[in-house]
């Protein structure tokens, strides 16, 4: 076998070194975008909480 080639065993396909890393680049892209608006969404939650705290706070 090649060594620009890896087998997926349990699939039986054989597919170029190029082709897995396009693949893991596109799962590392989506793990990114989903870490991305995790912060985002964390972000906007601690700002409504604190905003309530401090209405809270001072009446």
């Amino acid at each position: 076998m090649d060594s620009e080639e890896w087998t997926d065993a349990k699939a039986g396909r054989v597919e170029s070194s190029v082709d897995r890393r396009t693949i893991l680049s596109e799962n590392r892209t989506v793990f990114a975008t989903e870490l991305t608006y995790a912060a985002w969404v964390r972000t906007a939650l601690v700002a409504l909480v604190g905003g309530v705290g401090v209405v809270a706070a001072l009446g």
